[in-house]
């Protein structure tokens, strides 16, 4: 099985409003399964795994999102996806209130950075 990363490369936080929340997004437009992984690095000097959603499965067509991934201290980080199939997408979102997205926080699978 051939393996495809791809990551935000490193992000700040440091600057108003302070990102407190993430979210996770994953979308499977092929026409079978996808196994995807998402990480995320704290980046502040040793870079240290913070978050990992383990393996998952997506059936055909099928979207996840994994919601509230506490970002807070974080000054840095970097998010990293896994996927075994070309039709994946991925995004990234960064809340600093509940339910107020920051524009700045999120990047969408056109932005991400192949490993």
């Amino acid at each position: 099985m051939t393996t495809t990363k791809y990551t935000t490369g490193p992000i700040e936080n440091i600057h108003s409003p302070i990102v407190t929340d993430l979210h996770l997004k994953f979308l499977n437009n092929s026409g079978s399964t996808a196994k995807v992984r998402g990480k995320v690095f704290k980046l502040n000097g040793e870079k240290v795994k913070i978050f990992d959603t383990g393996n998952i499965t997506l059936g055909s067509r099928e979207s996840d999102v994994f919601a509230g991934i506490d970002l807070s201290g974080v000054l840095q980080y970097e998010v990293q996806f896994i996927t075994n199939q070309s039709k994946v997408q991925f995004s990234t979102w960064g809340f600093y209130s509940i339910s107020v997205n920051s524009p700045a926080h999120r990047v969408v699978h056109s932005e991400l950075t192949k490993l």
